[in-house]
């Protein structure tokens, strides 16, 4: 609870045409600036919304905790930090979109998702200027696996 109303400091639920319900930035936000955190219980069933945050572990986030996190993919704004940060990663103004790219914190996208439509499994996919921009942007749980680390890019 305390944390959703940290969040609302920070975002409003909006609506567009291609994402549906989504954040926009409820006032100017500082590159670095955490701008939201997934909240929410912990659970072990994924749903169409829930966050992982580690292997078999996820966060069921509720409205002010992420429930409405789309996927930029490269048109991201937003980065992972401490599996639960959303930082930003520009200045981003008043009333902007916001959101992260997925291949942030979920480890693999599903054939035929738009992540996959973008060439990004994972690390795959990354050009060495966009993995400097990233490599300080990705769920560190991410990192903890061989099996889904085995470009070995940012370690």
């Amino acid at each position: 609870m305390e944390l959703e109303l940290r969040n609302k400091e920070n975002i409003v639920v909006g609506k567009t045409e291609d994402k549906g319900k989504t954040y926009f930035a409820r006032k100017n936000l500082k590159k670095g600036t955490v701008v939201y955190y997934f909240a929410g219980p912990i659970v072990s069933d994924p749903t169409d919304y829930t966050v992982p945050i580690g292997f078999g572990i996820f966060i069921d986030p509720t409205d002010y905790g992420g429930r409405y996190t789309n996927d930029y993919g490269m048109k991201a704004n937003l980065g992972i930090r401490n599996r639960t940060q959303l930082v930003a990663l520009k200045d981003i103004k008043k009333g902007e979109e916001i959101g992260p790219a997925y291949f942030m914190f979920v480890p693999f996208y599903g054939k035929g998702s738009k992540g996959d439509k973008l060439g990004l499994s994972f690390f795959e996919g990354l050009s060495k200027k966009e993995m400097q921009k990233y490599k300080n942007y990705i769920s560190d749980y991410l990192f903890n696996s061989k099996e889904i680390n085995m470009y070995g890019k940012f370690i």
